[in-house]
């Protein structure tokens, strides 16, 4: 996710995804979604370059 680029070649990198992280809801499903709606909004009609991995882990 950190890897995907807007039009520009500009990347959505980690400290995007570490804001999107913090500002997002803590369910596990809410915190995958808005990663994604984040990175898809970043990219716009970039057509997308590589995979998108997405990995949620919860600690109890």
């Amino acid at each position: 996710m950190t890897e995907a680029f807007k039009g520009n070649h500009d990347e959505f990198g980690e400290d995007r995804l570490l804001t999107v992280a913090d500002s997002a809801p803590h369910a596990d499903t809410a915190l995958m979604a808005t990663r994604l709606e984040a990175v898809a909004e970043f990219a716009g009609d970039a057509p997308q370059s590589d995979d998108m991995t997405v990995l949620t882990l919860k600690r109890t």
